[in-house]
């Protein structure tokens, strides 16, 4: 009787945790709604605002979607096999979707803190199509492992394949995203404000990503409680959704402000090119 009613009372800590994600997204969506109109929805559509537009409503609406689908269901699939399917299928894809747009963004945000070199850029636009690649055929592994198998559970579930393929990829992508921002920092005499928003903003992402994933394999490790699962996984939707749109709303504002304000000091880089006028995101997926 106990470990019943421990089980309720953990289902009921992980519904609120999940339902709680959902109101933080809301929520940040409403205190920077006036930014976000002032700053993306004059003028013309551009894949950095797709992205935001993606990153923030995409996100969000998946949130909702797969909170509705996961109501009510306490056990692994609650003799409704199909439905269990249906809704690890819609929240794998979700996630790894969500993962890629942070990628984007986390892409961007290193283009931006070089100030658009060429060939920063070359490298970032070589790197990421092979890592969406070897992303997108771990996932179909993924997925159809979870349509052969007879399991809901998504660890027993998918071939050890298409996890380290996925995971492989997605590493090697930090990877390289750290490597770069290391670098800039070790060779960059003055930070500007720009790379101080930059490593701000992605020190928080990276670190809210952190703390959720190592939340998640802990859970998996011990308990695999199903309540909690799905708490993770929202607030995993929640903070790339957040900080996502954040860091681009951010930048875009540093982009405008500093082109309308042409009266105010403005700072150099290393090559003499002020750094105020490189830092418009629409220069790289435009």
């Amino acid at each position: 009787m106990t470990r019943i009613g421990g089980n309720d009372y953990l289902a009921q800590v992980g519904g609120g945790l999940t339902i709680g994600a959902l109101a933080a997204q809301v929520y940040d969506h409403l205190i920077h709604l006036s930014d976000e109109v002032e700053y993306l929805w004059s003028g013309r559509l551009t894949g950095v605002k797709v992205l935001y537009f993606g990153v923030r409503y995409a996100v969000l609406g998946a949130q909702i979607a797969t909170q509705v689908m996961s109501f009510g269901r306490a056990g692994v699939h609650d003799g409704d096999l199909d439905r269990c399917r249906a809704l690890l299928v819609v929240s794998l894809t979700t996630g790894v979707l969500a993962s890629m747009m942070l990628e984007m963004i986390l892409l961007l945000r290193v283009h931006a803190l070089y100030y658009s070199s060429p060939s920063a850029k070359y490298l970032l636009c070589t790197i990421y199509p092979i890592v969406v690649a070897s992303e997108m055929a771990g996932f179909t592994i993924i997925l159809q492992g979870i349509k052969e198998t007879q399991s809901c559970d998504l660890c027993a579930a998918s071939t050890p394949l298409g996890l380290v393929m996925f995971g492989i990829s997605g590493g090697v992508f930090q990877v390289t995203i750290v490597a770069m921002t290391v670098a800039k920092l070790a060779f960059q005499a003055r930070r500007t404000p720009l790379m101080k928003m930059l490593l701000r903003d992605g020190v928080c992402i990276f670190l809210a990503l952190t703390v959720i994933i190592f939340i998640q394999l802990v859970n998996q490790g011990f308990d695999k409680n199903k309540a909690f699962e799905r708490a993770c996984f929202a607030w995993y939707l929640a903070f790339i959704s957040i900080g996502g749109s954040s860091l681009l709303l951010s930048m875009r504002k540093l982009a405008v402000n500093s082109t309308t304000d042409r009266d105010l000091p403005r700072t150099w880089d290393s090559d003499g090119r002020s750094i105020e006028s490189t830092i418009c995101l629409t220069t790289f997926i435009d």
